[in-house]
């Protein structure tokens, strides 16, 4: 549908419209005044309505409906099922809702994982005061910012004048001194642990996801050691893995719904 903001007269205000904007009225997080308003629209007709935004403010528009589409939801064949969770032994409704229970349990230990290694991570760095040499932070700083400038060519190439690049090696000095920091520690704790990757490694981190993909674990091990970036998340977890066996860890309970304060 296209929208178009207007005011208490009914006047279009310009510069406040949009194009072929897709809705889906059965999504219980569009406003209810949206959602009533769009129900038994029909294609070309245009109709009023009022919405609240985030700051509780009102806004009128004017929508034309400019296309119906029904939503037919698929036949849960084998075929199917095998299509969308990679996995053969789902082939019935049932398989299908515990596979995503057991994918939606996995999801929130690997958050909860996630969460436990950047606390681990935050206390080595904060209890070891490592001097990290001068020439190893621009090093990396200059390799963000001529990674920045490779992503965004387009802005350079109209408002490159503009761009201040002492301000950007400050806004990054932070937290890449924390990263080499955190690098410096953990290849010393290696180094005085003997903590090295093996096979037994690969193929146990490989185990995680090979049924998500349908690929022997084997197999997704042997690519996984050609991969330079997979080689290093698992050497950091071993490092990480090794730390918190040999520390006193506190579980806590926390309100994934309720934003961090900063």
């Amino acid at each position: 549908m296209d929208s178009q903001e207007i005011d208490e007269s009914g006047s279009p205000i310009i510069g406040r419209s949009e194009k072929d904007v897709v809705f889906y009225v059965g999504d219980k997080r569009l406003d209810k005044n949206l959602r009533d308003t769009l129900r038994g629209i029909r294609e070309s007709e245009t109709r009023n309505v009022e919405i609240t935004d985030k700051e509780g403010q009102s806004i009128k528009y004017q929508i034309t409906c400019k296309k119906i589409n029904k939503l037919i939801y698929p036949e849960l064949t084998e075929e199917f099922l095998k299509s969308v969770t990679y996995d053969d032994s789902v082939k019935t409704r049932e398989d299908l809702e515990k596979y995503i229970e057991k994918r939606i349990n996995e999801s929130y230990e690997e958050l909860s994982q996630s969460e436990l290694e950047k606390q681990v991570i935050g206390e080595i760095v904060k209890l070891n005061d490592v001097k990290v040499p001068e020439y190893f932070v621009k090093i990396m700083l200059d390799s963000q910012l001529k990674e920045f400038k490779e992503r965004n060519k387009e802005y350079f190439k109209k408002f490159g004048n503009t761009f201040n690049e002492e301000d950007f090696r400050k806004e990054r000095t932070g937290e890449t001194l924390y990263f080499l920091k955190w690098h410096l520690l953990r290849d010393k704790i290696a180094d005085m642990e003997n903590i090295e990757v093996n096979d037994e490694d690969y193929l146990k981190y490989a185990e995680k996801f090979a049924s998500r993909y349908n690929i022997p674990a084997e197999k997704l091990a042997e690519v996984l050691k050609k991969n330079k970036d997979e080689n290093r998340n698992i050497f950091e977890s071993k490092v990480i893995n090794f730390i918190i066996n040999n520390s006193t860890v506190k579980e806590v309970e926390k309100d994934l719904n309720k934003k961090e304060e900063n």
